[in-house]
């Protein structure tokens, strides 16, 4: 199968990034993320947090803190 990535507006990076709570045995969560200018993906990744979290809330937080930076 072909792979296809274009941009289909260059000013617009579309960023997904997400997260699940205490998933691993050591109870830390894990975050997700991948980048797009319009079709396909650029880049995507998938890690285990270094920190532990107490809540759900703190985890989207840390997700979104750890990914981002790539983004821009």
């Amino acid at each position: 199968m072909p792979q296809i990535i274009s941009a289909e507006n260059m000013p617009v990076i579309i960023t997904w990034v997400s997260t699940s709570y205490a998933v691993h045995a050591d109870m830390k969560s894990h975050t997700g993320g991948a980048i797009s200018l319009g079709r396909g993906l650029i880049t995507s990744s998938s890690n285990q947090q270094q920190l532990k979290t107490k809540s759900s809330n703190k985890v989207k937080l840390v997700g979104a803190s750890n990914y981002l930076p790539t983004a821009i």
